[in-house]
């Protein structure tokens, strides 16, 4: 009889152990919100910031105008590119009657060959002017263009760090003029998690999310990633991060907030 009870005791207790382990498994983990996306905009083109149009915090659609560099030197560049051009084409057009004229009468055998390849030479170099000529304008229309920071998508501007008539200089690094984030309708929470728990979900698995700014605040994320490798590995063992997107139609979430993610 005191076999059984001591057997019984002895179950009891390896139960009690892997319940609670089960329960330590469960434990939410915790993390940030972050944007879905953030985009750092530098510029190409130097110059003083003639306007800015937009402040942090403000709404942003594709393609909005944020601000723009004073464009006129880079104007004066293109006109004179296309002056040159111009120009280029002149004297490409009458090298090319030259060659015409000299293809004619040496037909005629009233010219030598020497001169039909002086005027092919001629031709050949200044059609290769008018090209390069043209690529001056390309390159012009391109820096005059430049000069428009436009928003790379709808979003938020996270950050402004340009002010009007501040000096931007395009180098090797070009400065950070905005930061802008993705719709924050949606937010991302990145959690590490543990070997056992990658086994135990998947890509479009719903999990409940948790906010500590919002003690009553109760969501369903949508796993959208799981790393393929750890980005760590303490004596536990590996962690993969996960993120997982929320809703947040409402605005109340923000990005930096902590998030508790439960996993299964």
């Amino acid at each position: 009889m005191r076999r059984v009870v001591l057997a019984g005791m002895v179950l009891l207790l390896l139960g009690a152990t892997g319940a609670a382990a089960q329960e330590a498994d469960r434990t939410p983990m915790e993390g940030r919100l972050e944007a879905r996306r953030i985009v750092t905009l530098g510029a190409q083109v130097s110059g003083p910031m003639a306007e800015v149009l937009v402040d942090s915090g403000e709404r942003v659609e594709k393609g909005e105008l944020l601000a723009r560099i004073d464009p006129a030197r880079y104007r004066a560049a293109l006109q004179k590119a296309e002056a040159r051009l111009k120009k280029a084409k002149a004297v490409a057009k009458e090298s090319s009657r030259e060659l015409e004229r000299q293809e004619k009468i040496y037909n005629r055998g009233l010219s030598a060959r020497h001169d039909l390849q002086i005027a092919r030479r001629d031709a050949a170099r200044d059609q290769a002017a008018v090209e390069a000529a043209q690529a001056e304008v390309r390159q012009a229309q391109v820096d005059l263009k430049h000069t428009e920071i436009r928003a790379p998508l709808d979003g938020v501007i996270l950050k402004r760090n340009i002010n009007v008539g501040e000096a931007v200089i395009a180098n090797l690094r070009p400065p950070m003029l905005f930061r802008v984030a993705s719709s924050l309708d949606a937010l991302d929470v990145v959690v590490p998690i543990t070997e056992s728990q990658v086994a135990r979900v998947a890509e479009g698995d719903h999990l409940e999310v948790t906010f500590p700014a919002y003690t009553e605040k109760r969501v369903r994320g949508e796993i959208i990633n799981i790393a393929r490798a750890p980005s760590e590995k303490k004596d536990a063992g590996a962690r993969y991060p996960v993120r997982v997107r929320v809703p947040n139609a409402g605005g109340g979430l923000r990005i930096g907030m902590r998030a508790r993610v439960f996993f299964p």
